[in-house]
């Protein structure tokens, strides 16, 4: 119909009315100004574009304001209601729940979320009418983090106050300002080399996204370790000291109130709508505000009621700065979220412990140490002041006891040997039965999740040693049973690309994280009772906290793993054969030398037992406490079928990946994805698995250095064949192998997870339904310190942003099948209507 309906006819009423409004304004003074006509854009075009980016950047108004609170602002120790006497008091006030300090952090917020609000429009303003520019301003994701934990410190716990912190911003404006004025900033920045700049980016992204994954400014998966420094949490209730978490991990309301608003953001980027970031703080907020929830930010206590009551105000009575500073609450923070702050942050109680998967043949003899940490077969019975109770149990086997440390001794010395005899086999296996130059050994990230997620730094995780073992045999067998059905490859290709991508480049985190602590490191990363990680490099450590006794990067061994580091890379970037082993080799022997602040024998009754074992350089172990402490009892617990599922899952994708990757590499591969002996590799790989359980060690696995073989033109089952002979000879010299520092390989750790980072950039960042699960994955690996968390974090957000696309083709499938059904039909009907009617 012509005149068409009256929507119709307001739609173009309205698009008539638009056009005129444009026509006038790029007509006048203004349009000229702006240069609309020659930008091809028009007056209403640009007002909603500019709506469009304020919806997309409004959450900054309120994380903005919530990061710089947690500086603490000008709030001290002076606005708490029970000041303390002494610096130790001072600190409980501050990092506690004192009433007085915790409504100065809300009238603060309420101060900062104007400032925020006001320095961005003014930004913008400016931006849009003097450099007419689309392009909006608020203060930075990046050094709003740097100024709150980096600067002033969490609470003020930094090395610059809050006052001066605020005037170093200001001169850095002003310098920034002059720099701009006389053109030199685009030179400077351009000075900076590129990679750096986009490193920078990068790191300052993870850096936001470890804040939002930690209890105090984000959804709390990311909680203290004492042994691993994080860990995963999400923590219904945690002790008040340690952090740890108490009733079990994954059980806090408001996590998994927070992962839906994940998942609408998620869902809404990956669908590419407009505003997609406020959208999932909307949802949450506004669930957080019904009260009598488990997941309310005003809680049923004194200071959640006043939270309330100043929430029902208008806010015209709590947002102006400098506003009623009576204010009990002052809430613009929610006070649940304050108390929560206060209790999010714990310090760790030892030195940091942690392994990973290693590229290098020497570094499967750290592989020993690392599943020594979880402590083997020895127990509370093996100290020598044996506990009467859990507690005492505890102290014998995360202290000094004498007994308990010599059962390590002997266990990692069965374990130099598991090591070297599973890799030898397998190895010799690879070369006489399958004729390929690929050398195999545990890996190193099998072996991580075994010692620190599975039975647990010195076992107190979920699975006892013997029955952790036997899951690795499982493993194995299932293992076995898919490369024999022609199963594992398939599996293998089921797997989306991007997680595949991310497991690599997450598994590099893992090792670098790694090699920066310093049980299995350099030691530069400490734990930290605010940001649960920090700067550390310590001399000497508080035995209780992990904290730093007399200052940081003040630590010689780190300083000569720093130099180690730099050998290994200034040989690799000469592309130097062999580079990863110099700077092993460097520190070690550095480090071998007695009566030093380095060295690895220090002046202790331990350290002379050590020296003695070193020094006699030849001596042949035989196992004697690790081999076949198999024990399939526990196997009725839903934490081994988790561990058996996992490592044959990483089995499937890293090995499977690895052996395609160097096959390619060798150009033995076929066009159809496949290589030259490929069915009996992948049996070999399998059964040494099986063999190196029933050693007391993890899954074995093929390893990627073994291109450094293929480099130097090997391409037959020799090649391997030498390898599992190197390994045999090396049982010979185990007092050497078991003498090498973790400051020796820390630097490698960190270098072989730099090189690992490559992949990243095949990932398809652009789309976020491929770019967010990939994230999830490389991020959660190191932060949870569990590889499993990542890949099963990753599948989850893959599987949830493709729902929509699944629904979709189910439903279009559906309606082909009704469609195919109705023309059946219909021919049905036909057919029978031409079939004349029998006479009576």
């Amino acid at each position: 119909m012509k005149g068409g309906g009256p929507c119709r006819r307001l739609g173009e009423a309205f698009r008539r009315a638009e056009t005129a409004v444009n026509g006038a304004v790029a007509a006048c003074r203004v349009g000229r100004y702006f240069k609309l006509d020659a930008r091809k854009s028009s007056f209403t075009k640009e007002l909603r574009a500019g709506a469009a980016t304020f919806l997309t950047m409004a959450y900054i108004i309120s994380v903005n304001a919530a990061i710089l609170t947690d500086s603490g602002g000008p709030c001290t120790a002076r606005d708490c209601a029970a000041r303390g006497r002494n610096a130790a008091l001072d600190d409980q006030c501050k990092f506690g729940d004192d009433p007085g300090y915790l409504n100065c952090l809300s009238r603060t917020k309420a101060d900062l979320v104007v400032a925020t609000a006001v320095s961005a429009a003014v930004g913008s303003l400016a931006m849009g009418a003097f450099a007419n520019l689309p392009l909006a301003l608020a203060p930075g994701m990046g050094a709003n983090a740097f100024f709150a934990y980096n600067m002033v410190g969490f609470r003020g716990s930094g090395p610059v106050p809050y006052p001066t912190a605020l005037a170093a911003v200001m001169l850095e404006g002003c310098l920034f300002l002059a720099l701009s004025a006389l053109g030199l900033r685009s030179k400077l920045a351009r000075m900076i080399p590129r990679s750096i700049r986009l490193a920078s980016a990068v790191g300052i992204g993870l850096f936001l996204a470890f804040t939002g994954l930690q209890a105090h400014q984000g959804v709390g998966l990311v909680g203290p370790s004492p042994s691993t420094l994080v860990t995963l949490a999400a923590c219904s209730r945690t002790n008040a000291t340690t952090g740890a978490c108490l009733g079990g991990t994954m059980r806090s309301p408001t996590f998994w109130l927070g992962a839906a608003g994940f998942a609408v953001t998620a869902t809404c980027l990956a669908r590419d709508v407009k505003g997609s970031m406020i959208y999932g703080i909307v949802f949450v907020t506004l669930v957080s505000w019904i009260r009598n929830t488990s997941v309310t930010v005003f809680p049923d206590t004194p200071l959640g009621d006043s939270s309330f009551e100043y929430f029902r105000k208008e806010a015209r009575r709590g947002l102006s700065p400098g506003g009623d500073r009576g204010e009990r609450c002052g809430r613009s923070m929610p006070c649940g979220e304050v108390l929560q702050a206060g209790r999010g942050r714990a310090p760790s109680r030892r030195t940091p412990r942690g392994a990973a998967r290693s590229h290098d043949g020497v570094h499967n003899l750290r592989h020993a140490a690392i599943l020594t940490d979880s402590g083997g077969p020895c127990t509370a019975r093996d100290c020598a002041a044996r506990g009467r109770n859990a507690a005492l149990d505890d102290q014998c086997k995360f202290g000094d006891d004498p007994g308990y440390l010599n059962c390590l001794s002997r266990t990692k010395a069965d374990l130099v040997v598991a090591t070297a005899v599973s890799a030898a086999v397998g190895s010799l296996a690879m070369g006489a039965f399958a004729n390929l130059p690929l050398a195999l050994a545990p890996g190193m990230g099998a072996n991580a999740f075994f010692a620190y997620n599975m039975v647990g730094f010195r076992g107190s995780g979920p699975v006892p040693y013997p029955t952790a073992l036997a899951a690795v045999m499982l493993e194995g067998c299932l293992f076995l049973a898919l490369s024999a059905l022609g199963l594992r490859s398939k599996l293998a290709r089921m797997i989306p690309r991007s997680i595949r991508l991310a497991s690599a480049v997450g598994i590099g985190l893992f090792l670098a994280f790694t090699g920066l602590q310093a049980h299995q490191g350099v030691g530069l990363v400490g734990p930290s009772p605010s940001t649960l990680v920090t700067l550390a490099a310590c001399s000497r450590t508080n035995a209780t906290t992990g904290a730093c006794l007399g200052g940081t990067m003040r630590s010689p061994t780190f300083w000569l793993g720093a130099a180690g580091f730099a050998v290994t890379a200034t040989c690799l970037a000469r592309d130097v054969k062999g580079s990863m082993i110099y700077g092993i080799v460097f520190v070690t022997l550095v480090s071998w030398i007695r009566n030093t602040s380095v060295t690895v024998f220090p002046d202790t009754p331990l350290g002379d037992s050590s020296f003695e074992y070193f020094r006699k350089v030849v001596d042949f172990h035989t196992i004697k406490t690790t081999a076949g402490r198999i024990g399939f009892s526990g196997f009725g617990r839903t934490d081994v079928w988790l561990a058996v599922i996992t490592l044959l899952y990483v089995d499937v994708l890293d090995t499977t990946g690895a052996m395609y990757s160097m096959a390619e590499y060798a150009g033995f591969a076929d066009g159809g994805g496949g290589f030259e002996g490929e069915y009996r590799a992948f049996i070999v790989d399998a059964g040494s698995t099986i063999v190196g359980a029933a050693l007391g060690t993890t899954t074995v696995t093929t390893y990627i250095e073994s291109t450094a073989g293929i480099r130097e033109g090997g391409r037959t089952g020799i090649t391997a064949i030498a390898v599992g002979l190197c390994f045999l000879a090396s049982l010979f010299f185990a007092p050497l192998f078991m003498s090498v520092p973790p400051w020796a390989v820390g630097p490698s750790l960190v270098l072989v997870g730099a090189m690992m980072m490559k992949m990243a950039k095949e990932i398809e960042w652009g789309d976020a339904k491929e770019g967010v699960p990939a994230f999830l994955t490389m991020l959660l690996m190191p932060l949870t310190f569990s590889i499993a968390n990542g890949i099963i974090a990753g599948a989850a957000a893959y599987v949830l942003l493709h729902l929509w696309d699944y629904a979709v083709g189910l439903w279009r499938w559906g309606r082909r099948v009704w469609r195919l059904m109705e023309e059946a039909h219909n021919q049905v009907s036909a057919a029978a209507a031409d079939i004349p009617a029998a006479p009576v």
